[in-house]
C-alpha cells in the first residue's frame, strides 16, 4: 500500500517555498503600523517648521516604498530582505526625530525601540525556520531511525519561535504603548500615536492567521515523526517516487490525514499572504 501520488508537503530546500514568507510579512505589518502612527504623531507639528515638514514627507515616502517592497516580497514568495527593510525604517525614524519637537522625537525613538524588539523575534523565527528547511525535515526522508530525534528538535524549536511570534503580534498594542510610556511621552501624544498604530489591526489579524497555520504545521509535523517512529520497520520509502509504503491501512490512513492537514495549511497560508499583500497596498491609498 502507498500514499496518494502527491509531492511531500514541502518541496526540497533549493526550491521556492512561497507559503513560509514570515520575515517580510512581519516587517510589512510593523512598518505599516509605524507609518500610520507616525502620520498621526507628526501631523500635529507639520506646520511648525520647514525641517519638520521635510522629515514628515521623507517618512511618508520611505514608508510607501517599504510597503510596496514588502507586498512584492509576499506575492513573489521571496524570503529575504526583511531585516534590511526594518533597519531602513528604524534609521528613518531616528533621522526624522532629529527635526521634531521633544515629545514627538521621543515618540519616534520609542517606536524605533519597539521595532527593534519586533526584529529580534523575527530573526529568531527565521533562523529556526531556516534550520528546519535546510534539513528538509518535512520531506520525512530518513533511512536511519536516529535521524528522527534531531528532526523532532528542529520542529519543536520552530514551533517555539512561532509561539513567541504569535504572542508578540497578539500583544503588539500593549508592547508599543509600553515603549511610549517608558520614553515618558505625554499621554496626548501616546493616544495620537496609538490611534495611528491601530490602523494596522487588519494586517495583524491576517498575521495571526498565518501564525495559526504555522502552529498546524508544527503539530502535524511532530505527529508524523511520532507515527513513523512508532511504526519503524513497518513502512518503507519508494526511492523512485519518494512515496512511503505502509504495511497496514490504519497507519496509511493516519499518515495521509496528516499530509492533507499540512498541505491544507500550506494552501490557506498562501492565500492569506496574498490577501495581506493586497491590504498592505490598499493602506497607502486615500
Amino acid at each position: 500500500m502507498e500514499s496518494p501520488a502527491s509531492p511531500p508537503p514541502l518541496p526540497g530546500k533549493k526550491k521556492t517555498n512561497p507559503w513560509v514568507i514570515i520575515g517580510p510579512v512581519l516587517g510589512g505589518i510593523v512598518l505599516i503600523a509605524l507609518v500610520a502612527s507616525a502620520a498621526v504623531t507628526f501631523q500635529r507639528m507639520k506646520q511648525k517648521r520647514a525641517a519638520a515638514n521635510a522629515a514628515f514627507s521623507e517618512m511618508q515616502n520611505a514608508a510607501s516604498d517599504e510597503r510596496e517592497k514588502m507586498a512584492d516580497s509576499i506575492q513573489k514568495g521571496e524570503t529575504s530582505g526583511s531585516d534590511e527593510a526594518i533597519g531602513r525604517m528604524k534609521q528613518q525614524l531616528e533621522k526624522s526625530a532629529a527635526h521634531m519637537s521633544r515629545d514627538d522625537a521621543n515618540a519616534a525613538r520609542a517606536l524605533a525601540v519597539y521595532l527593534a524588539r519586533m526584529q529580534e523575534k523575527a530573526q529568531a523565527y527565521e533562523a529556526a525556520l531556516k534550520r528546519m528547511l535546510d534539513a528538509d525535515v518535512l520531506a520525512f526522508n530518513f533511512s536511519d531511525r536516529a535521524m528522527i530525534e534531531p528532526h523532532r528538535k528542529l520542529i519543536v524549536d520552530f514551533a517555539a519561535a512561532n509561539d513567541e511570534m504569535t504572542d508578540t503580534v497578539l500583544r503588539a498594542e500593549e508592547l508599543a504603548r509600553a515603549e511610549l510610556v517608558t520614553a515618558k511621552v505625554p499621554e496626548r501624544t501616546i493616544e495620537a500615536t496609538m490611534n495611528g498604530f491601530n490602523k494596522g489591526r487588519v494586517q495583524r489579524q491576517l498575521q495571526l492567521r498565518i501564525r495559526e497555520y504555522d502552529h498546524t504545521l508544527g503539530e502535524a509535523g511532530l505527529a508524523t515523526l511520532d507515527l513513523l517512529d512508532k511504526n519503524w520497520g513497518r513502512w518503507s520509502r519508494d526511492e523512485t517516487s519518494g512515496q512511503l509504503r505502509f504495511q497496514d491501512d490504519a497507519t496509511l490512513d493516519t499518515f495521509n490525514g496528516l499530509m492533507t492537514k499540512i498541505q491544507t495549511a500550506a494552501d490557506e497560508q498562501t492565500r492569506t499572504q496574498q490577501e495581506l499583500a493586497v491590504q498592505m497596498r490598499a493602506m497607502g491609498r486615500p
